[in-house]
């Protein structure tokens, strides 16, 4: 599997995952910031983006996307296939981690909340 991820990433360009990688790590951060889950002082920050879970959503959308290309024998997807693709892996791999305990509701459903802000 390891050997698939390299050829992937070989395939997808390292500065573009890169690029993406950087640009989806900014955007939870700014989400945790605004929805209040990161303050200017780490006693009252919950939760953080785990970068690890992170990059391997975004080799399993490349994946998914590549697999798409190959399949149609097309060049370039549509923007709601990359959108539901990135959607799903941030669902699935739920790469936003609650660091403390909150009393709050809005902490069950942090990684769905996040990716309909990160994605459109």
């Amino acid at each position: 599997m390891e050997q698939n991820y390299i050829e992937l990433l070989h395939k997808v360009g390292e500065e573009k995952f890169d690029s993406r990688f950087a640009e989806l790590q900014k955007q939870i951060e700014e989400f945790l910031i605004a929805a209040q889950y990161i303050s200017s002082s780490e006693d009252n920050s919950y939760a953080e983006c785990n970068d690890r879970i992170l990059y391997h959503v975004l080799l399993d959308y490349y994946s998914d996307i590549q697999r798409l290309k190959e399949f149609h024998e097309i060049e370039h997807t549509k923007t709601d296939k990359n959108i539901a693709y990135l959607a799903y892996w941030i669902l699935r791999r739920k790469p936003i981690q609650i660091d403390n305990f909150v009393e709050k509701d809005k902490d069950i459903f942090i990684n769905g909340v996040c990716q309909v802000k990160c994605v459109n």
